[in-house]
């Protein structure tokens, strides 16, 4: 897979600085243990009573600065973000539920946070909101401005740096680790451990490059271009190969129907390794890093990340048992593309954009016409931040009326019922009789569901539907296999199916996810590896 990256001078110069300097990294993988330096948790939702769970586990011996960032699901613009620093062998739990103004996130866990939660727990009124800033004026992408788009989404995970506790001794104060350590249950001062992530930098103005100070130059004394420069970085190193602290499981939960389920977050070992990614807890620093991070502000780890992500088909099975005798079992399939924004959000003036200017310093800026009227004839295929939208098939937003933006990705699948009896839907139409309702084609965003029976329990606005058990002649469950049938050499996805049995009461109703299964591009035209 070839790409074109276009930096900024200073970008390319940190970055073989970097280079010169750091120990090489060694590959990022899928992790084989279920812990790693990123993870990714590949949906959440909070439409229709559903509640997001998060808990997240430092493994290690070493105190760990998290950075958490939830992103909205057409675009991957960033709705929160907040930094953890986690003691050793610490855990952070927390939820997201719907208000009227978007999903909050709720947390009564003690572990200092920047920006700073109160110690005895939040309230049912209080909360991290969610923000549609991302996407709205003057970062609006054309995928719409309410906070719909807010309401399910998925989050990554990432280990910014590890440290030890240093405490304060003849009149030097203790570090941001000591402080953060718990006692009798505690940590010692949250207060002072948030005051450590603010930026020392100059304020960050539109349209100048926050690699610098103030946009006219690297001034004496900074420590890390891009960061913020915040007092943490002195008390913080890179992550080492092999550390691989963080684990996480997530949990939906469908509040008065008895529903929900739940799985482990997809785990990337040594991502992020032998480079200095920590940053202050302010706009623009807190957008870095990203999964696509090697040295701040650029994307040059995306190649790695995609690489062990990427797949031809994402297999999984289906039920549709209702009515009369039935078990009540209905299943929808998440279908996630973390990277996928890095291709195809192409508003490279829009620092909020995955692959801007600030990340690719280079990249011409959108014509005025394409702001007016987003037609191909004025918005041309040089604007892509990187070489593309390879391997994804469209921009976001093009061509789509304003308000209503996606990106689309042609898909074709194979439906089976669990007796062998089988039929393949193509982009020319099904194979056999009944023919599927609609079309359904085509998946449109970064996190999608696809609706495998009568409904869909996620209650997704945007959910593709298969009528899987008219495919294969009225049968009540199966398997899909899913083909991604124009990608080259696949796409990077991770997702799961969750099956609810709604069986009438409350008491008797349940669920189950199950992580989906891939066709890598190496593997052999049957071989199916492992799941996230």
């Amino acid at each position: 897979m070839t790409r074109n990256l276009k930096l900024t001078t200073l970008s390319a110069a940190i970055g073989l600085a970097a280079v010169a300097s750091a120990p090489l990294a060694p590959a990022t993988e899928i992790s084989t243990t279920g812990t790693g330096t990123a993870l990714i948790v590949p949906y959440y939702t909070v439409r229709d009573g559903w509640i997001t769970t998060l808990n997240l586990t430092n493994t290690s011996d070493d105190y760990v600065a998290v950075k958490v960032r939830f992103r909205e699901h057409k675009n991957s613009r960033d709705v929160l973000d907040f930094t953890i620093v986690m003691s050793p062998l610490d855990v952070w739990t927390g939820y997201l539920s719907d208000t009227p103004d978007g999903p909050m996130l709720r947390s009564k866990d003690k572990s200092c946070t920047s920006p700073l939660t109160d110690l005895e727990g939040f309230t049912l009124e209080e909360g991290w909101l969610t923000s549609a800033a991302a996407y709205t004026i003057p970062y609006e992408d054309f995928g719409g401005d309410g906070v719909g788009r807010m309401r399910q989404g998925y989050v990554e995970v990432l280990a910014m740096g590890k440290g030890e506790a240093v405490a304060p001794t003849n009149g030097a104060p203790g570090n941001v680790p000591y402080y953060a350590k718990h006692v009798s249950g505690v940590p010692r001062d949250c207060n002072i451990v948030n005051a450590a992530f603010g930026a020392t930098a100059d304020q960050w103005e539109d349209g100048t490059n926050p690699l610098d100070y103030n946009g006219t130059g690297a001034l004496p004394g900074l420590k890390v271009a891009g960061s913020g420069d915040p007092l943490a970085l002195d008390d913080f190193s890179p992550m080492e190969a092999g550390d691989n602290p963080l684990k996480a499981n997530v949990s939906w939960l469908q509040i008065g129907t008895g529903a929900g389920a739940g799985t482990t977050a997809l785990a990337i070992s040594d991502w992020g390794v032998n480079q200095q990614i920590l940053t202050a807890q302010q706009f623009p620093w807190f957008l870095e890093p990203t999964l696509a991070t090697a040295t701040l502000w650029t994307v040059t780890n995306l190649d790695d990340i995609e690489a062990p992500l990427s797949a031809t088909n994402t297999i999984n099975e289906w039920a549709n048992n209702t009515g009369e005798g039935g078990t009540g079992a209905q299943t929808d399939m998440v279908i996630t593309f973390p990277t996928k924004a890095f291709h195809v959000d192409w508003f490279n003036d829009q620092i909020q954009a995955a692959v801007s200017q600030y990340r690719n310093g280079n990249a011409p800026v959108l014509p005025v016409a394409c702001d007016t009227d987003r037609t191909a004839a004025n918005c041309p295929d040089q604007i892509a931040p990187i070489s593309g939208p390879q391997p994804f098939e469209a921009f976001f937003g093009l061509d789509a009326a304003v308000g209503d933006g996606d990106s689309p990705i042609t898909i074709k699948y194979n439906v089976c019922d669990r007796e062998e009896t089988c039929a393949t839907v193509t982009a020319g139409g099904p194979t056999v009789s009944p023919a599927p309702p609609g079309e359904v084609e085509q998946i449109r965003y970064e996190a999608n569901v696809i609706q495998l029976s009568d409904e869909s329990k996620l209650s997704s606005p945007t959910a593709t539907a298969i009528d899987a058990a008219g495919l294969v002649g009225g049968a009540k469950n199966g398997w899909v296999d899913l083909e991604f049938s124009k990608a080259d050499p696949g796409l990077p996805v991770l997702g799961f199916v969750i099956k609810v049995r709604d069986q009438g009461e409350t008491g008797s109703n349940y669920g189950q996810a199950m992580d989906n299964a891939y066709v890598r591009p190496a593997a052999p035209d049957n071989g199916v590896t492992g799941g996230n």
